[in-house]
């Protein structure tokens, strides 16, 4: 009970609503979200180093969009709240009026377009887990990094490969939506957010450290992939293999832009966060555009550990093991479920 109380306390102290580390938690979740999960598919595209420097220069690119930001509320009348509506409205005094009106729709799209793949995201994983936990009529295949279910029947032996979702995932979503979702949206304040931005960034924290862990595990050639050849990932092993088309996955300048073309989507959105920036930085204690920096700065550190972990090394593990063309998100969801059912 102390100890409760006092880690409580603590956490108090260090995250009040306004403070540095308060905004550096709601900047860090604001950014983080499930196109988490698609990242080692968009290094996959690629390679894996032409993957690693886009996702690098995303980083940069939503830094220095969040700066461009930040300079505009210099210009702002004082006693304007900052917000992308007032910005609009001043931007011009003929076409400022509706250009806030486009500013505020496209706004609505793209929040709506998050909110969606949480809850995708979300279903996706119980739906998943629960088809490994509780349906015992179906053992999981002996290699589970693929990015779609497969399945061996224990009475026919028969394998089958399926999307297909269970009833679970409709609830999932409902109970998600309005248990979740909707008390969060009711909140006035970015600031009230900061202790479920400590929790949203360890559960990030701890997806990252799995795939990160994993690799180290099964990098020594003890796993096997679906044509039966060893894994040699470890780098600092001396039997170290990638094939070339793993480091940079060129063939021909067509094929490679179409890919490029792909990856980019998911490295750039991964990184969005301008819509919070702004509310953000009006909570900030003494707010000025050197304090938001460092706000942007650190959180841009944590993230990019995080996403270089989950896509790196993501793609390292489930590396030559796709079996579907889309994102990743089914195989991290089969593959820690798989986790569940075996301990």
């Amino acid at each position: 009970m102390c100890l409760n109380k006092g880690l409580a306390m603590y956490l108090s102290s260090k995250m009040t609503a306004g403070s540095m580390k308060g905004s550096i938690f709601n900047m860090i979740l604001s950014t983080v979200g499930g196109g988490m999960l698609s990242l080692a598919y968009g290094v996959k595209q690629v390679g894996l180093v032409p993957g690693l420097l886009l996702l690098i220069f995303s980083c940069w690119l939503s830094y220095f969009t969040n700066d461009l930001l930040l300079l505009t509320t210099q210009h702002m009348p004082k006693g304007q709240t900052l917000s992308f509506l007032n910005l609009s409205r001043h931007c011009s005094p003929v076409w400022g009026e509706r250009l806030a009106k486009f500013t505020q729709g496209m706004l609505i799209v793209q929040m709506f377009g998050q909110f969606i793949s949480y809850e995708v995201a979300f279903g996706g994983l119980l739906d998943l887990v629960w088809t490994v936990v509780v349906n015992d009529s179906f053992v999981s295949f002996q290699h589970s990094y693929v990015y779609c279910i497969i399945q061996i029947h224990n009475a026919t032996r028969h394998i089958t490969i399926t999307k297909k979702k269970t009833s679970i995932y409709v609830y999932a979503i409902l109970i998600f939506t309005w248990g979740v979702i909707y008390p969060l949206s009711l909140l006035r304040q970015m600031s009230a957010l900061r202790y479920t931005s400590l929790f949203g960034m360890m559960c990030s924290l701890y997806l990252g450290l799995v795939i990160l862990i994993e690799y180290f595990i099964l990098c020594n050639g003890e796993e096997i992939d679906l044509d039966s050849n060893s894994i040699h990932t470890c780098f600092w092993k001396g039997n170290f293999h990638l094939p070339n088309d793993a480091i940079a996955n060129y063939d021909d300048m067509w094929s490679f832009i179409k890919r490029l073309l792909v990856s980019i989507p998911l490295f750039v959105f991964a990184y969005t966060s301008q819509q919070f920036m702004l509310p953000i930085y009006s909570e900030l204690k003494k707010p000025s555009r050197q304090r938001m920096q460092k706000v942007l700065q650190r959180s841009s550190y944590i993230v990019v550990f995080i996403y270089i972990c989950a896509s790196g090394f993501g793609y390292l593990t489930f590396l030559g093991m796709c079996l579907c063309p889309s994102p990743p998100l089914p195989s991290l969801a089969f593959f820690l479920s798989h986790k569940v059912k075996s301990h």
